[in-house]
């Protein structure tokens, strides 16, 4: 299990210096990061449109930070359609594909291998628009995603932690399709996906709960 540091975890500003420097000293296993792109091509990090300014962060000078540090994974978090091929020629350029994940609204069209398809984490959205509108899952819409994920050798599918119910964890798991889930802020459900044995847990808590996890082993010894 990877436990993921949503963008602004643990009080920092969203898509921030502030949020990688403070993640990477921490030694947090993987950093969640909202990608953007300008009419000019710039590439750069922001949950919401049009903010971009002269002092947002690029994507670029992000990788920078995790270039020098060597070791946190990174999972862009498309937030526009048709980054895909951006976003891996700069992760080549700084040397993070061993480290990159893309997540959000990825076409996989543009996913040009199989190599680079194990890097996606795939949105339940993208195929099942209204899921987060409607009732949320049913066998239907299991078997319609879980087909989907076969057909196009998927291999992580990405749920909003609401609707990943163990149930439906153990479907995926027996299709052989690994699960991630976001945005998990409540210890006890962590847990319960740690005990689940899911892929990735993306959380806005990366550091208080590794904090908690070693006071209460601290309690056991």
């Amino acid at each position: 299990m990877m436990l993921t540091a949503h963008s602004g975890s643990d009080g920092t500003p969203d898509n921030s210096r502030i949020f990688l420097k403070t993640m990477l000293k921490a030694g947090i296993a993987c950093v969640e990061l909202d990608v953007r792109k300008t009419d000019k091509g710039i590439l750069y990090l922001s949950h919401d449109k049009d903010k971009w300014t002269e002092a947002t962060l690029s994507l670029e000078g992000a990788f920078q930070m995790l270039a020098s540090d060597g070791i946190c994974m990174v999972n862009c978090d498309l937030k526009e359609e048709n980054l895909e091929k951006a976003v891996l020629s700069l992760a080549e350029k700084y040397k993070l594909m061993n480290r990159l994940i893309l997540s959000g609204k990825v076409q996989l069209e543009n996913i040009s291998s199989d190599h680079l398809m194990k890097k996606v984490y795939f949105n339940a959205e993208n195929i099942l628009p209204d899921l987060y509108v409607s009732q949320g899952l049913n066998e239907e819409k299991i078997k319609q995603l879980i087909d989907f994920c076969k057909k196009n050798k998927v291999r992580t599918v990405n749920l909003n932690y609401h609707f990943a119910t163990n149930e439906w964890i153990r479907l995926f798991h027996q299709e052989k399709i690994k699960v991630s889930v976001w945005t998990v802020n409540d210890f006890s459900e962590i847990n319960r996906f740690i005990e689940m044995d899911v892929h990735n847990i993306t959380t806005r808590l990366a550091i208080s709960y590794n904090k908690h996890q070693k006071e209460v082993q601290k309690g056991n010894d």
